[in-house]
C-alpha cells in the first residue's frame, strides 16, 4: 500500500480569486441606489425644468433646470440665469456657481413630478417644484 502526502497541492491564483470575489461584493454594495424616506433618490429624476409651485416666492429662483451634464440653471424674476454644476449625494443636492462657491440643500422629497427642498442655493426656506 502506497502512502501519500496528503498536503494541499498548490491551487493556481490560489488566494487571488478571494480577493477578487471580496472586492467585487464591496463594489456592487457600494453602489446601492441613494434612498429618502419617499424612496430612491436619482439624479436623473431631477433632468428637466422645473417651477416652483410652493415655498418662499422671491425674486431668485421660479424656475430651475437640471441637464444630463450635472449643469444646472436657476433663473430669476429679474432675468438673471445662475448657472451651477450640480450632484446628488445621501439625500442632498450639491450645488456650484461659476466662482467656486458651494451650496448644500437637503432633498426632502424627490419623484418623477415633484421635488422639495428644504431651501435651494441661498433660499433657507422649504421650496416645492414641480416639474413641467
Amino acid at each position: 500500500m502506497e502512502i501519500r502526502n496528503l498536503e494541499k497541492a498548490p491551487v493556481p491564483f490560489g488566494n487571488k480569486i478571494h480577493i477578487i470575489l471580496i472586492f467585487l461584493i464591496q463594489l456592487i454594495l457600494s453602489c446601492n441606489p441613494q434612498k429618502t424616506s419617499d424612496g430612491i433618490l436619482s439624479k436623473e429624476m431631477l433632468y428637466g425644468e422645473w417651477t416652483l409651485v410652493d415655498g418662499e416666492h422671491q425674486v431668485n429662483y421660479p424656475d430651475i433646470e437640471f441637464f444630463a451634464d450635472s449643469s444646472a440653471i436657476l433663473y430669476s424674476q429679474a432675468d438673471t440665469i445662475y448657472r451651477f454644476t450640480f450632484f446628488i449625494r445621501n439625500d442632498s443636492l450639491y450645488l456650484t456657481d461659476i466662482y467656486g462657491k458651494k451650496y448644500v440643500s437637503r432633498i426632502r422629497k424627490l419623484s418623477c413630478t415633484t421635488v422639495i427642498f428644504d431651501g435651494i442655493a441661498d433660499v433657507k426656506k422649504k421650496q416645492t417644484y414641480e416639474k413641467q
